[in-house]
């Protein structure tokens, strides 16, 4: 369990140095910002996690720079292995331009042109904001396994009600099961988000919305998003689906890389059926 102590210097740890390490991170990885955040993000939890305790703070610093240089190795070795470009199994279509995939910073049009989805908005949350949106929004309702409770270092398993530190480090955990559970637990937080919301009053969503609005990152204005709060209201549940899902891929060696090749006319034709209605 996380002590208030500690609670208290992680803070200072993180004001201190976050921007230095993200830095780092980020001249390393080839100057990605995505892939820099990610790595930072993966260096604090794992300081949040073990906790461990600096003398100085020259020790510290030596820590968090050993780390950030483990997990960038880390990320890029995981690189090489995923970024098994689309092109690869797929012709490009006529006039495309070359590196228009799932890796190049456009992720809009990586998305319409392997998937056929075209994305009206966006909505981003970071390392700092992500618990800041969930405790302003009152926290989420998770059930948690077994496995999932040693890992967060809670007294079982069951049904917790976390707030956005919890919350993230619970949405983050990959290495008890795998990718596709960690993305899981990341629809089940937005899922218990939703469910939250849903049942606010206008006055209080409206209070909840100024207060997220400031966290997020969005190309949309704050008439849209409620707008599209408002029609939400009226939904009971959320229809989830992932891609690639079972049936629409499978297990490759390539060079030498432990690889998942996605069935990218299955995976078109079903997302273009549960989107669009297009049979």
């Amino acid at each position: 369990m996380l002590s208030e102590d500690y609670a208290a210097s992680f803070q200072e740890y993180f004001d201190a140095y976050y921007e230095e390490i993200l830095k780092y991170c980020y001249i390393h990885l080839g100057y990605n910002q995505t892939h820099a955040q990610e790595c930072c993000q993966e260096v604090f939890l794992l300081c949040l996690q073990k906790q461990p305790a600096f003398p100085t703070p020259d020790g510290l610093k030596v820590w968090l720079y050993r780390t950030a240089k483990f997990q960038v190795k880390n990320m890029l070795r995981n690189l090489q292995t995923e970024q098994v470009r689309l092109d690869y199994y797929q012709e490009r279509p006529e006039g495309a331009e070359a590196g228009a995939f799932a890796y190049q910073p456009d992720l809009d049009a990586a998305l319409e042109l392997n998937f056929g989805i075209h994305v009206d908005g966006h909505v981003m949350v970071d390392f700092n904001s992500f618990p800041q949106v969930i405790d302003a929004l009152g926290g989420v309702d998770i059930t948690l396994t077994q496995a999932e409770s040693d890992y967060l270092g809670l007294s079982g398993a069951g049904d917790y009600h976390m707030d956005g530190e919890l919350a993230m480090r619970y949405s983050r955990i990959r290495y008890i099961d795998s990718d596709f559970g960690r993305t899981n637990r990341q629809r089940t937080v937005l899922n218990s988000l939703f469910m939250r919301f849903k049942d606010l009053g206008w006055g209080e969503i409206l209070g909840a919305a100024n207060q997220v609005l400031d966290l997020v990152y969005t190309d949309m204005d704050a008439g849209t998003i409620l707008a599209y709060g408002s029609e939400m209201l009226g939904v009971q549940e959320i229809e989830q689906h992932h891609v690639p899902d079972d049936g629409e891929y499978y297990d490759a060696v390539i060079n030498g890389m432990m690889v998942l090749v996605p069935y990218l006319d299955d995976i078109h034709t079903r997302l273009g059926e549960v989107l669009y209605g297009i049979g």
